[in-house]
């Protein structure tokens, strides 16, 4: 096993960690030759409630922090994942930061509920929920009185 010790800059590494395996009660983590702190994860998500006209498409995002980096997944609440198009893409933003996104596009009224992103560092796990309302078509009908219009939506 490749043991090592180390300091780095911000914490002091003074004990043997085995930089193959990650654990819990590590204080520091090996990174390019570097020891970094442990950074506790965190996760933002871009909106907690996001509206869109059926037909449409929604973007859901979501960013997660911590050292050693995440991963980001979804999932769907008490309803079988939306067929067609769902779109999730997954883009690191530095060693510790990653965002990712779920579009579903051409939106039904099926598709209103609640989507979780689940980030997970081996060590930790977080999720946050976002809720997607699915709005229905609007319709502008003119009617005609005299000089006037009036338009009903």
């Amino acid at each position: 096993m490749g043991y090592t010790t180390g300091q780095s800059s911000e914490t002091k590494c003074a004990r043997k960690i085995d930089v193959s395996i990650p654990h819990s009660d590590d204080t520091c983590f090996s990174y390019k030759g570097m020891f970094l702190p442990k950074i506790p994860l965190s996760l933002e998500v871009g909106s907690n409630v996001t509206s869109a006209v059926v037909h449409s498409a929604v973007t859901l995002s979501c960013v997660a922090m911590s050292y050693p980096r995440a991963t980001v997944s979804w999932s769907r609440a008490s309803a079988p994942w939306p067929p067609g198009d769902a779109l999730i893409k997954s883009d690191p933003l530095s060693h510790v930061r990653v965002l990712s996104t779920l579009t579903l596009g051409a939106l039904r009224r099926q598709d209103n509920g609640t989507y979780y992103c689940a980030a997970n560092n081996r060590q930790e796990m977080l999720m946050a929920q976002q809720d997607v309302v699915v709005l229905g078509e609007y319709h502008t009908l003119t009617i005609q009185r005299g000089l006037w219009s009036h338009i009903l939506l």
